[in-house]
Parts: structure tokens; C-alpha cells; sequence
């Protein structure tokens, strides 16, 4: 009777130690979450200055803590597009551990540190649909699209124009916050008039309206472009091109406010190079205006979720 007793006892503990230690198992071993990056297009207008010049490359994810964001493990990088390949370097990553929720799921921004290798003059850097790709140490890459790329490299030589004044004036355009227009003070620190020609962004996507281009006094930041131009119904999407002219008398200043037109690829932009062409003497010549981080944010706090990119990379060894 008491072997009866005992057979029957084992046959009840048997399944409930199993069942526990099927729980402690499931308690103490973590789901593997997949990585997910999200980036976004975004305009780079970048005037090389020296060679400690570097930009920026963000990108949100939600796992930070993985070599994929890491310098140890980095082996190379690279900006490409269909037509071209360009070797850049990882100066740093930071880590920013404030949250971001985008559809209910929480992010971290990542910002790269990155730097050009290369020394050059007068070279002009156009990359469109580009993608940073990143390989590392153990074989494995990652590459995410981030926009539109511009470099120049370009020496001011002539002490013709002085940059007096730069401020932007920024709005809502399409639910997102952004440049709307620039005010720009111009000084002519000859002695001979100087005809500006025309006034550029270094973008082949987004760049000033020159029809609505005006002389005025500085526009205040928080103005819209209709209130600084005086007029309703601003068209930020306007596709024609118009001719520019201002006569910048000698040993004057000039201030012209210029509004922004936009390509609805590129909706966003917070830091660009001016490019002013303009005629002294007959000669034609140009000054440029250094890339200036007008809006001093994160794209990804002001960006419409919908034009995200997303990337899932399932990886055991993350």
C-alpha cells in the first residue's frame, strides 16, 4: 500500500516540477527583440572649412545597446547612391536616451559623427536618393536612405561682400516646422557697384523663390513669409524660375528677405550653404555664404511620422 502511496505522489510531482521549471526558463530567458531604425530624407548643404569639418547623421532606433552602434566594430562607411560611392569616417556616435514615441513604440536618437576624408578645392559633392552604409568587423552592414547630399569645397578669395546679418524665419508648412524664409545682410566694401545675378541654396531640391524676393527691414523670427511679404495664399511649392537683380551700391549694405520654395520630397530643412553671384567691373564672380543651422532641433521632433523610413534587422548577436 505505501509503494502505491509513493507511485502515485511521483506520477503528481513530476508534471508540476516540470511545470515550473518550464516557467523559471520562460521568466529568466529574454525575447530577442528585433533593431529597427527609422530614418528620414533630409537636405545636407555642407561649405567645407577646414579639415576638422564634420556633419551630422541622425537616425532614431529602439535598441541602443548593440555594436551596430558602436566605433569598435566599425570597419568602413560610406555614402552611395545608383551613380556614385563616396568613403566617408565615423568621427563618434552619441546616444540620447530621452524617448521618442513614433506609432506607440519607443525610440532613441542616434547621432553619427561623420567626416569627409578628402582634400580638395573648388569640387562640387551632388548625391541624390542617398544612403549611408555602414560595415562592420564580423561581416555584417546596415544601410538606410538619408537624402540629399551636397558638399562644396570652395576657397572665398575675393574681399568684394561682407556678410553682415543672417536670420532665418521659421513656420509651419505642411504640419511641420521649418524654414520659411532668410533675411540677409549684404555690405559691398568696394569702391565700384556690384549687380547681384542671383542668390541659390546648394540644393537640387529646395532653394529661395526669387520672384518674391525682397528689400526690406528684418523680418522677426516668428512672422510668417505672408506676413513679411504683405501677401496671402504663399505657394512654398512654386516650380518657376524667375531672374534676380539688386544693385548693391558702393560702400553700402543691402537686406533682402528670401522665401523658401520646397520640393515635396524634401520637406525639411535646418542647415544650408548660400551661394550670391554677382557682377563688379564686368567680371562675374561668386560669394558664399557658410551652412548655418538656422533651426537648432532634431529633424525627428518635428517631422510628420508618415515619411519615416523603417529598416528591421534580425540579428541573435546584437
Amino acid at each position: 500500500m505505501k509503494a502505491k502511496f509513493l507511485q502515485k505522489s511521483n506520477l503528481i510531482y513530476v508534471p508540476l516540477i516540470l511545470l515550473v521549471t518550464t516557467l523559471i526558463f520562460i521568466l529568466l530567458t529574454k525575447e530577442e527583440v528585433d533593431l529597427k531604425i527609422l530614418s528620414s530624407k533630409q537636405l545636407y548643404s555642407i561649405y567645407h572649412t577646414d579639415n576638422l569639418e564634420t556633419f551630422k547623421i541622425e537616425i532614431l532606433t529602439n535598441k541602443t545597446n548593440t555594436y551596430y552602434f558602436s566605433n569598435e566594430y566599425i570597419s568602413t562607411s560610406h555614402l552611395k547612391n545608383e551613380e556614385q560611392s563616396l568613403s566617408v569616417v565615423i568621427k563618434d556616435i552619441k546616444k540620447n536616451y530621452n524617448p521618442i514615441s513614433i506609432d506607440d513604440e519607443i525610440y532613441y536618437k542616434i547621432t553619427f559623427i561623420v567626416s569627409l576624408p578628402l582634400t580638395a578645392n573648388d569640387y562640387l559633392i551632388e548625391m541624390d536618393q542617398t544612403n549611408f552604409e555602414i560595415n562592420y568587423t564580423n561581416g555584417k552592414n546596415i544601410s538606410f536612405q538619408i537624402g540629399e547630399f551636397n558638399y562644396l569645397y570652395r576657397t572665398n578669395l575675393d574681399l568684394d561682400i561682407a556678410l553682415n546679418n543672417l536670420v532665418p524665419t521659421h513656420e509651419m508648412i505642411d504640419q511641420i516646422d521649418t524654414i520659411g524664409g532668410v533675411n540677409l545682410e549684404l555690405s559691398n566694401l568696394t569702391n565700384s557697384n556690384i549687380e547681384i545675378t542671383d542668390i541659390n541654396i546648394l540644393s537640387a531640391h529646395t532653394n529661395f523663390n526669387k520672384k518674391y524676393i525682397i528689400e526690406r527691414n528684418i523680418c522677426e523670427i516668428a512672422m510668417t513669409v505672408e506676413q513679411c511679404l504683405g501677401l496671402e495664399n504663399y505657394n512654398f511649392y512654386d516650380s518657376e524660375y524667375y531672374n534676380l537683380s539688386f544693385l548693391l551700391q558702393s560702400n553700402n549694405n543691402i537686406n533682402l528677405y528670401l522665401p523658401l520654395k520646397y520640393n515635396t520630397n524634401y520637406p525639411y530643412i535646418d542647415q544650408f550653404v548660400i551661394i550670391v553671384d554677382y557682377t563688379i567691373n564686368g567680371v562675374n564672380k561668386q560669394y558664399i555664404v557658410d551652412d548655418f543651422p538656422f533651426i537648432n532641433s532634431s529633424h525627428y521632433n518635428t517631422m510628420k511620422e508618415d515619411i519615416y523610413h523603417e529598416y528591421t534587422i534580425s540579428d541573435t548577436n546584437q
